[in-house]
């Protein structure tokens, strides 16, 4: 059975391609006497001698140690003269090796010419990853017509190779699905060749299959499979895994909660230098969930993994710096964590985007360049993203009016939306009720089940969620209004405002003045209130100053 009857990619006529050899044309090869001279290593050491004898596959190994610093001083330019010895005697590896060095300027200077050239003759020797590394240098060259015949033969190959059991192929045929190189991307088939490879052993297969599974990409929502990935990830010493699986123990979501070992988890892996790690370790600094809340701990645990180049924690810390909790509101930084988040595949992130370019802050206003930053949110699981695309389309923003691709939008943030919040996600449960209880939405939904959906949401700490669900016992849930659940609901809700006040959040304080006026949760206290609205109104609230005014003594 083909591996791939649904990838039939259209074939270019072309011109028989030269064959470039070792020396091909560009910069003069990296001079090869002596690949270990310099290295801080012990000359002892057997790999370099096998290499000093001549050995090519020595000397690939020689570079690897010295590109990696596995044993030895890192020197990135050592390795990459054992490279270019191990490629002059003909060892396939050691080319490809260089070709990579060539193409960072990673210990010689960059010479994309000569390392598409290695590629190619590595390809045709039968190597599917060099093809697509020639094909993907090709496409982003502007050579996108060519690339198509690197594509091609990498496909063959690696689909051949992905059949036989090669967990490195089939990783590397879902990385082309995903991009769509050589064919139109397909997330589906994506995440099958990823769950192939993670299953033969490769564990950054194993993430991404569980990152797919964990937001809906390719796939059904499904965050029991994404914990069994994270896991096997983890179980074979991939980081990202482990800190992956943390994320979700914290949430509940797929697993039992267990916010005691996400909090161990988070705090061995960004110990080890995983930026995942550390992004998970600050979300739960900022939730307090298994560890002290700290919103300026976050913060900072969370920029310094935004910066590490973690898409998750950007999407957190851009939330803090626009929100202003943790420290001053920064909306400008906030565009910058968003957009570091996004470009690395962070759907919150790409939503944050979004809100700022729809509203202008930080950035210049745009309307067709936030509904594209939605879109992206969207199309990568995150369903406040989805119900965007359907309020900016709805109100002809970004483009003319698109009833059915509004509507489409809408169908998909409930679906995504419903999923989570049974799965236990109670964030999801608020962005469920708020959705379908929101004007013109168009869906029903008996009192008795928002409030459910709310309650969910308050356990979760939405504050604005245990108020929503106070005003409607207060009205009567599809029965008699009941004033002491209600009574217990503002309650909760009174002392999640005062926390997220105390944590600098302008708006909590507000609404906490405004339930100590209105008596929602706590007798009426006219003094608290005003001292609620005074913090209001210093953070940049003005209706805060307002209500405080209101309440001076006369």
């Amino acid at each position: 059975m083909r591996l791939l009857p649904t990838w039939t990619p259209i074939l270019h006529v072309m011109a028989l391609a030269v064959w470039v050899g070792v020396a091909a044309c560009g910069a003069p090869p990296v001079e090869p006497t002596a690949p270990g001279s310099e290295a801080t290593a012990d000359a002892g050491d057997p790999v370099e001698n096998a290499c000093n004898e001549g050995r090519g596959p020595a000397c690939t190994m020689w570079g690897r140690k010295l590109d990696a610093g596995q044993g030895v001083a890192k020197d990135p330019a050592a390795a990459a003269r054992a490279f270019e010895t191990a490629c002059g005697k003909q060892d396939p590896e050691g080319c490809i090796l260089l070709a990579g060095a060539l193409k960072a300027g990673r210990g010689a200077a960059a010479d994309p010419v000569r390392a598409q050239g290695l590629y190619e003759s590595a390809c045709k020797g039968g190597d599917g990853g060099a093809c697509t590394e020639a094909g993907a240098m090709l496409e982003s060259g502007g050579g996108a017509a060519r690339a198509v015949e690197w594509f091609v033969r990498a496909l063959d190959l690696l689909g051949k190779a992905c059949e036989g059991g090669s967990g490195v192929a089939c990783n590397r045929l879902g990385a082309m699905a995903e991009a769509g190189q050589g064919a139109a991307p397909n997330t589906s088939n994506a995440l099958d060749f990823y769950r192939r490879s993670c299953l033969a052993g490769h564990s950054d297969a194993c993430v991404r299959t569980a990152r797919m599974c964990e937001s809906g990409v390719g796939g059904a929502r499904d965050f029991a499979r994404a914990a069994e990935f994270y896991e096997r990830g983890c179980k074979v010493q991939a980081s990202d895994g482990c800190a992956g699986l943390a994320r979700l123990q914290a949430r509940g979501l797929g697993v039992p909660a267990n916010p005691a070992a996400a909090v161990a988890a988070a705090q061995r892996t960004c110990a080890e230098g995983n930026a995942a790690g550390c992004g998970v370790l600050g979300y739960l600094q900022e939730i307090g969930h298994g560890t002290a809340r700290s919103l300026a701990a976050a913060r900072e645990t969370l920029d310094k993994a935004c910066q590490a180049g973690d898409g998750f924690a950007c999407g957190r810390s851009a939330g803090l710096l626009v929100s202003g909790r943790g420290g001053k509101p920064d909306p400008e930084a906030g565009a910058r964590a968003g957009d570091r988040g996004c470009a690395v595949g962070d759907a919150v992130s790409c939503r944050v985007v979004g809100l700022l370019l729809a509203d202008g802050r930080g950035v210049a206003k745009d309307d067709a360049k936030a509904l594209a930053s939605f879109q992206t949110a969207c199309d990568r699981g995150d369903a406040g993203g989805c119900a965007q695309v359907a309020f900016l389309v709805g109100q002809g923003r970004g483009g003319p009016p698109a009833p059915d691709r509004a509507k489409a939008a809408l169908a998909r943030a409930r679906a995504l939306h419903e999923t989570a919040c049974e799965a236990g996600d109670g964030t999801a449960c608020a962005g469920l009720a708020n959705l379908v209880d929101a004007p013109g939405a168009g869906v029903q939904l008996e009192r008795a089940r928002l409030a459910e959906l709310h309650e969910k949401a308050c356990d979760a700490g939405e504050a604005r969620s245990c108020e929503a669900a106070g005003n409607i016992y207060q009205q009567g849930a599809g029965q008699k209004p009941d004033p002491d659940r209600a009574g217990q609901m503002w309650n909760r809700a009174l002392l999640l405002y005062e926390v997220d006040c105390r944590d600098g959040l302008a708006g909590a304080c507000f609404q906490a003045g405004r339930a100590h006026a209105l008596g929602r949760g706590s007798p009426k206290d006219a003094a608290k209130a005003r001292a609620q609205f005074h913090a209001a109104c210093e953070g940049g609230v003005d209706l805060g100053c307002k209500e405080e005014a209101k309440l001076a003594p006369k």
